[in-house]
């Protein structure tokens, strides 16, 4: 539980610093540059400062090298995203990509979570629906009107 605590607050961080960057970075590509640079360089002395004696194998380094550009290409959607819609939507609807995971575990490893972990997963898919629906001026507005897509399906609202 004492993780979970810094989990939130970092992942939520990371929408807000990128809403802050709209006006005050010129380019974006070199934020998140800069971004990888410090934390490789981060990584790298906590390794180094461990005194581990791994070695890391060429295969490794491969996959973490696509598993960086994955994640690299994630954070360019989440500034997109952050520009077209704010923070509030984007970074609820990353938290929410661990229900897919959660889910394939469930129907590919007949894992059986127990009752806090399925309110746990409701109430994110509920807040989910929620922050994609707003009401101003007593009317019901959609986040997505504009583009023609919503999390609430045409027959709720």
């Amino acid at each position: 539980m004492f993780y979970l605590i810094p989990a939130i607050l970092f992942s939520s961080a990371i929408g807000v610093v990128f809403k802050l960057a709209e006006k005050r970075v010129e380019s974006r590509i070199n934020m998140l540059l800069a971004n990888y640079v410090v934390a490789v360089l981060i990584s790298g002395l906590m390794w180094l400062s461990s005194g581990s004696s791994a070695t890391v194998s060429v295969v490794s380094f491969v996959l973490a090298f696509i598993t960086g550009l994955i994640f690299a290409g994630n954070f360019f959607i989440m500034l997109a995203a952050v520009r077209a819609r704010g923070v509030a939507l984007p970074v609820i609807l990353m938290r929410l990509s661990a229900v897919v995971p959660v889910g394939a575990s469930i129907l590919f490893f007949a894992e059986r979570p127990d009752l806090p972990q399925y309110l746990g997963l409701a109430g994110a898919i509920a807040a989910a629906a929620l922050l994609s629906v707003s009401v101003k001026g007593g009317e019901l507005q959609r986040s997505g009107a504009k583009a023609g897509w919503s999390l609430i399906p045409a027959s709720l609202g």
